[in-house]
């Protein structure tokens, strides 16, 4: 849950408003996680898809040196499932 945190954390950067929110359903059978950040693009797919494919860049558009850059983090679901699904309003 602390990865699925961070990716809506990172969705919210700079985008950051009093509305913000982050919602977590439990069932039987699924674990879902919903936020209000922006929209996925492509590059944020990849991310999530691909190994070192992070799409987390500074201002000055280089990569982050932050927790989550290394583009592995989103991979730990595959720890407690097979079939992730991810979607977006994109």
């Amino acid at each position: 849950m602390y990865e699925l945190l961070q990716n809506a954390d990172d969705a919210m950067e700079g985008h950051a408003t009093q509305r913000d929110s982050v919602a977590f359903l439990i069932t039987d059978d699924a674990l879902w996680m919903a936020n209000s950040g922006r929209a996925l693009n492509d590059a944020d797919v990849q991310g999530l898809c691909g190994l070192g494919a992070s799409s987390k860049v500074d201002a000055a558009g280089s990569k982050r040196a932050s927790i989550g850059h290394k583009g592995l983090g989103f991979k730990s679901v595959l720890e407690i499932t097979d079939a992730p699904a991810v979607f977006s309003d994109s």
